[in-house]
């Protein structure tokens, strides 16, 4: 053996094929990651959800034509550049659109909802420092530009 070869390193062959005795001086991949071979042992990415009620998550499956009218008009910061989100829990109660930005909730109500429960779920969202819009469904679809309008001018009293 020569004086300069290192024990266990062998010579005479092109660099590509050190590869796997280099990574096998490696810990195993678990630990591997961020040592600069994350490229040929990536680790693994599992997709993130945000935790919701399964209640709100069939909700949002089965929305209303008019949820559907007003969430299109809504969506992506489409109304002043304001987030709204669909279907979001607030404690045990599921918001129909709650802009967190200025704490504000659009409730679109049909012929389900009932006027004891309502009272009791817009107290403890007021509570919690929300103020609620309430709308009927044949007002959405009906005159949309109107509730929009509400809508803005209630986002813009409670931002300013």
């Amino acid at each position: 053996r020569a004086e300069n070869e290192e024990p266990g390193f062998p010579q005479g062959r092109p660099g590509f094929l050190f590869w796997p005795y280099l990574l096998s001086l490696l810990p195993p991949s678990r630990e591997r990651v961020g040592w600069g071979f994350s490229f040929l042992y990536p680790a693994p990415v599992y997709p993130v959800r945000r935790q919701i009620n399964r209640h709100a998550s069939r909700l949002r499956e089965q929305r209303t034509d008019a949820e559907n009218c007003f969430w299109q008009a809504v969506r992506n910061r489409r109304l002043d550049g304001f987030k709204f989100r669909f279907q979001h829990s607030i404690g045990p109660y599921v918001a129909d659109f709650a802009c967190l930005e200025a704490m504000l909730i659009v409730e679109i109500d049909g012929a389900q909802h009932n006027e004891a429960t309502d009272a009791l779920r817009t107290a403890f969202l007021e509570r919690e420092g929300f103020l609620v819009l309430r709308f009927w469904n044949t007002e959405v679809l009906e005159n949309l530009d109107g509730v929009l309008e509400v809508t803005r001018a209630a986002l813009r009293a409670r931002q300013g």
